[in-house]
């Protein structure tokens, strides 16, 4: 997923996928790896079955299309 991506599914509250669920995004952060990794976002996802929210980072997150 590419960050113009995120600020869209943000801003539209739109569905996204993690795992084999679906969520909404309701945060991103920027954070630093001091081991070697460099820099990479971390997206808070919302689970509204659960109501919870969990933090993974931004690569492992896919865009669900807008037709379905």
């Amino acid at each position: 997923m590419e960050l113009s991506e995120v600020k869209r599914a943000m801003l539209l509250r739109q569905t996204v996928q993690y795992d084999g669920m679906n969520y909404v995004v309701d945060g991103c952060t920027l954070k630093y790896d001091r081991k070697g990794q460099g820099w990479y976002y971390l997206l808070e996802l919302l689970d509204r079955t659960g109501n919870s929210i969990m933090a993974v980072p931004m690569q492992y997150v896919a865009a669900v299309s807008e037709q379905e």
